[in-house]
């Protein structure tokens, strides 16, 4: 009925709602329908409509339906008379008694002059329709509140990963330094250890050097004239033994020999020098101005000490490898 024109001026006929109850079509549109004039009086209810309210004809519609004595606030027929355009409301109501929301769609319904005369109300019950809504808005904010706790560890997480990353890096950078730093001062100990090595060569030189000094000295100006003073007064024998003590100044044998777990005395360390020239007890006696008994108790000793008791080798050949 949105739009439709009646040739009556004055409102509509009496046939207009015949025809329509005798063509079934407000039947079979399935919703409730209700058709009012300017006057908000009820002309025509189709069956779904009288099923839902009871029937009403010739009342005014916002007593019949809301029960008030003057036309609903926020009516959509009274915006409907007002503008002439099709409104729709959403309203709370009851009915065999029950709560129910439905939707009311209002048309005007104008004649050949253009002039609205009534208008029709098309009711359809969208209770079920807003409780599913509802539902769906109750599951869409739970799901929403899900998502943003997910949403929440999932931020942590990404940020406890992000730290580590950082963190990672940061250990990785401290790593690399550390290991410049290693590098660089593993390369400056190389060159102390190269430069250290150049040192201690360039010592073991100046060493044989001042050794081979001291040596030719001694033999080419001591021994000379130490021997004239051995013709002239006949010191043999404390020329035997200048010449021995002048013989250790450049002889390393007592620093190598102490140098073994031997634990050798220092007398012992200076008959063991005397052995490894040649010297016999008798010689090595009189040069030390001791028995030739304490010389063989040393001898005995030394050869303990140097794990010789119970074996041929003579102390004479153990002592050369020194």
């Amino acid at each position: 009925m949105t739009g439709a024109e009646v040739t009556d001026k004055g409102g509509i006929k009496e046939e207009l709602i015949a025809k329509l109850e005798e063509c079934g079509l407000m039947e079979a549109v399935g919703v409730a329908v209700s058709i009012q004039g300017t006057d908000f009086k009820i002309m025509y209810q189709n069956q779904a409509l009288k099923e839902l309210n009871g029937e009403h004809a010739g009342e005014f519609c916002y007593k019949a339906y809301a029960q008030n004595e003057s036309v609903c606030e926020g009516c959509a027929l009274a915006e409907c008379f007002r503008d002439g355009k099709i409104h729709k409301v959403e309203q709370e109501t009851a009915a065999g008694g029950r709560a129910l929301i439905v939707e009311v769609t209002a048309s005007p319904i104008k004649n050949s002059a253009g002039e609205i005369v009534a208008g029709v109300e098309i009711i359809r019950d969208i209770t079920e329709f807003k409780k599913t809504e509802e539902e769906l808005r109750r599951a869409k904010d739970e799901i929403g509140k899900i998502v943003e706790e997910r949403t929440a560890e999932l931020e942590s997480v990404a940020q406890f990963f992000h730290n580590e990353v950082i963190e990672r890096k940061k250990i990785e950078q401290e790593l690399r330094t550390s290991e410049s730093k290693l590098q660089k001062q593993k390369s400056e100990l190389e060159n102390k250890n190269i430069a250290l090595r150049e040192i201690i060569k360039q010592i073991d030189i100046e060493k044989n050097k001042l050794r081979y000094d001291i040596e030719v000295n001694i033999k080419n100006t001591l021994l000379p004239i130490l021997s004239r003073i051995q013709i002239c007064d006949g010191s043999g024998r404390y020329y035997d033994l200048l010449k021995f003590h002048l013989g250790k100044l450049v002889s390393s044998f007592g620093r190598e020999i102490a140098k073994e777990d031997f634990n050798l005395t220092a007398r012992e360390i200076e008959i063991c020098n005397m052995i490894k020239g040649g010297m016999r007890s008798k010689e090595i006696c009189k040069l030390l101005n001791i028995s030739f008994e304490t010389v063989e108790k040393h001898r005995k000793n030394i050869r303990k000490k140097v794990g010789l008791s119970n074996r041929k080798t003579s102390l004479f050949s153990f002592l050369q490898k020194f």
